[in-house]
């Protein structure tokens, strides 16, 4: 028997020599022995140990091994006579080697070759992957081809409320919330087919619906795909934060829309405009995503354009704010006032854009201009009731010496003398007593615009109104070469009002009309049913009205006639506004003009 010593010492070199060996063969016969070994690289002491070796159990010199990986492969390569291919770490040595054992009639062939510098990397990017896997926060997991959990990182439990252990072999149709099933299963096909997909879904855990953002990479394996590898990302709170910011958009479009202001945002890089959704309906144009400025100052009244420039340029010159009114040309036509206000933004000393708020004032707009109207009609009918007063007095008086003057006896109808025969007294009083009847009829007037008139309103027929004032006035139409055309339709409702103040609004808008074509034309009146509204259109040929006189119509004493009163027109929007109904003018120079009178149905008063 070797002293202990020296058997340990034995030991220790044969051990420190197979863990500095890069290759090795060796060939065993069928009793484990070896019988050819060669060592690379080869060294004194590694051909010393190959030829104390042969001969010798494998096992018996290496007992350590018996029972280990190693030992296993080999025993079963000669058991089964089939060759066997492996890595393993030799006991007691931080060396990998990779082993392929070849049965062979006389035995075992053995070839060993160093491959631990590449199990060392394999082995640090497996835990490189195996730590991106188990602390990623996303949810990373493969499934086969059956759409199978085959794994799942530790970030499942968060999310679905169990253990990724307890999911594997789960099915995903199980997770996916039922409305978004279909399309899930779509992209998991479409991912079969070797085309990676990124989508979005709800999916169904014990606690909540969450909604995650998911990629999924085909794993492909000798040109088939063999599973697939995917990562969801956990968007519940963006998308529940973006579902806010969602409904506070919503509610502040529809504030702007309810109190018409709109936001508007001009990038002073771009010089592109974007407007929020009142802004557009404002300008009455369909939404897009940008608007150029030079596409902005298009839709601008052009007399009101040198405003909107120099309030820009104030802005542009350092001032920081601007504060303007102007008017708006839609693309239909229609004008609308807009009061618009502008600042500045800067960055770093530099303006980066401006910002502001544009606010539809048209209606405002227009109840200030029937508030002054009405404020003018106010004073106007205190000074006429005042000024009628006065005249009728006078007026009286002149009337009854004028009766005085006037033959007791007058001649028989048939022994009237023609005027210019008359004698010039009578001719005089004739005038006077013509021109006494229109001061009655300009005090009669003024009385209207001073107060109230006690008018009983009862159940009117509009249609019959106008076809008695059509036939009355059907012989002056045809002496100014106008011919009158109309359009009833059948069934129209009755009104409420005052008949003989209605069939005065009626003949002054048509005589109007007729007096406006000089050169003769045609009047069109129609009639319609408009939002609960009985609506009467009268439409002439003439020469139209310019706008700046349009404004003004409606005035008291503001005429265009040589021998008008200007009281007509006012005294006929008193009278509708008595029956609450409304009188609008629209013209177009050299094409003519249209007013519309709009009454309601049965108004009870």
């Amino acid at each position: 028997m070797e002293p202990l010593a020296e058997v340990y010492v034995h030991h220790f070199d044969r051990r420190a020599l197979y863990c500095d060996m890069k290759e090795a063969f060796f060939s065993l016969d069928p009793h484990w022995r070896i019988t050819y070994a060669s060592v690379t690289p080869s060294t004194a002491r590694s051909l010393q140990y190959v030829s104390e070796v042969l001969g010798r159990c494998l096992w018996d010199e290496y007992p350590e091994s018996v029972g280990t990986e190693f030992y296993q492969h080999l025993s079963q390569a000669v058991r089964d006579q089939t060759p066997a291919e492996f890595v393993v770490s030799l006991p007691d040595c931080q060396t990998w080697f990779s082993v392929r054992a070849y049965p062979q009639p006389s035995g075992l062939a053995v070839y060993l070759s160093d491959v631990t510098d590449l199990m060392r990397t394999s082995l640090e990017n497996e835990q490189h992957y195996r730590s991106l896997f188990d602390h990623n926060p996303d949810l990373v997991y493969s499934l086969d081809l059956d759409g199978r959990f085959t794994t799942v990182n530790p970030a499942a439990s968060e999310i679905f409320g169990c253990s990724g252990q307890g999911m594997l072999g789960m099915r995903f149709h199980q997770m996916v919330y039922a409305p978004d099933l279909d399309k899930a299963v779509a992209h998991f096909e479409r991912t079969l087919q070797g085309i990676p997909e990124n989508f979005e879904a709800r999916i169904r855990s014990q606690k909540k619906i969450y909604h995650l953002n998911i990629t999924n990479i085909p794993i492909i394996v000798a040109g088939s795909v063999v599973g697939i590898y995917g990562v969801a990302k956990d968007i519940t709170g963006q998308r529940q934060t973006e579902q806010a910011l969602a409904e506070s958009r919503n509610f502040l479009e529809q504030a702007q829309r309810m109190a018409h202001v709109g936001s508007w945002d001009r990038d002073m890089r771009s010089n592109r405009l974007t407007w929020s959704e009142e802004t557009w309906r404002i300008f009455g144009m369909k939404p897009r995503e940008f608007l150029d400025y030079r596409d902005f100052f298009q839709r601008i009244h052009p007399d009101d354009l040198p405003h909107i420039q120099a309030a820009f340029a104030s802005v542009l010159a350092g001032e920081g704010q601007y504060n303007v009114e102007y008017r708006v040309l839609r693309p239909d036509g229609e004008m609308r006032t807009v009061h618009s206000q502008g600042e500045a933004v800067y960055k770093e000393q530099n303006l980066v854009r401006i910002w502001g708020s544009v606010q539809d004032i048209t209606e405002f707009k227009r109840t200030e201009e029937y508030l002054l109207r009405s404020e003018k009609l106010s004073a106007v009918g205190q000074l006429a009731a005042g000024v009628a007063h006065e005249i009728r007095n006078p007026l009286t008086a002149l009337k009854g010496f004028l009766q005085l003057m006037e033959p007791k006896e007058p001649l028989p109808e048939k022994k009237q003398l023609p005027e210019k025969e008359q004698e010039p007294q009578q001719r005089y009083v004739n005038i006077m007593k013509d021109e006494l009847s229109r001061i009655e009829g300009i005090v009669s007037e003024l009385l209207i615009l001073a107060k109230p008139q006690a008018v009983h309103f009862r159940r009117t027929d509009v249609l019959s109104q106008l076809s008695d004032i059509v036939t009355l006035l059907n012989a002056q139409a045809i002496l100014n070469n106008v011919v009158i055309v109309t359009q009833f339709p059948e069934n129209v409702p009755p009104i409420q009002a005052e008949p003989n103040q209605l069939k005065q609004v009626f003949v002054n808008v048509m005589k109007n009309a007729i007096e406006a074509m000089q050169q003769g034309g045609k009047l069109t009146i129609q009639v319609d049913i408009f939002e609960g509204q009985v609506r009467v259109r009268f439409a002439d040929e003439g020469n139209g009205i310019a706008p700046e006189v349009l404004s003004k119509l409606g005035e008291p004493f503001y005429t265009t006639k040589e021998k008008g009163t200007g009281l007509g027109l006012a005294v006929c929007c008193k009278i509708l506004d008595m029956h609450r109904g409304t009188l609008d003018i629209e013209s177009i120079p050299n094409r003519g003009s249209t007013v519309t009178i709009c009454l309601p149905c049965e108004v009870q008063f």
